[in-house]
């Protein structure tokens, strides 16, 4: 949480990865003891982001999808999608989100990478999309409907 307060802050990066460290650490030897956890990739790959380790965390946020159980694929998407917006990757953020805001599901709330329509308005987290034409339309026109 720190960590992102100091990015939305803009503080210099050597602060981000100081607070970082022993969390980088920590994911690390999580996704070695347990590899075919998404949690474990996602939050590697989220950390990753943070610090600005754009391939690495790409890397780890794919692998965190690739392995979910189909029941949080959608979960393992929007870490994908935050993992996108941070390593300015925003068209493919962008896509993610908009494939992600039609589906029913459990990306709301506390979830590091919500990403209700409210979320996306107003978290700090998704300020690199704001100038992206196609998030703006999702952001500032209704939102969009569920499809079961």
């Amino acid at each position: 949480m720190l960590a992102r307060i100091q990015s939305a802050r803009h503080d210099p990066p050597e602060r981000i990865a100081a607070t970082l460290d022993s969390d980088l650490k920590l994911a690390q030897e999580k996704v070695a003891q347990d590899p075919i956890s998404y949690q474990n990739h996602s939050s590697l790959g989220i950390i990753l982001a943070f610090l600005g380790r754009k391939e690495d965390a790409v890397r780890e946020g794919m692998q965190a999808v690739e392995v979910a159980p189909t029941f949080y694929k959608d979960l393992a998407s929007a870490d994908l999608a935050l993992i996108f917006a941070k390593s300015d990757k925003i068209d493919d953020a962008v896509t993610l989100l908009e494939t992600l805001l039609t589906r029913p599901g459990q990306v709301d709330g506390g979830h590091i990478a919500s990403i209700t329509w409210a979320d996306l308005r107003m978290r700090r987290d998704w300020d690199s999309l704001r100038n992206n034409p196609r998030f703006k339309r999702i952001v500032e026109g209704p939102e969009p409907a569920t499809v079961y």
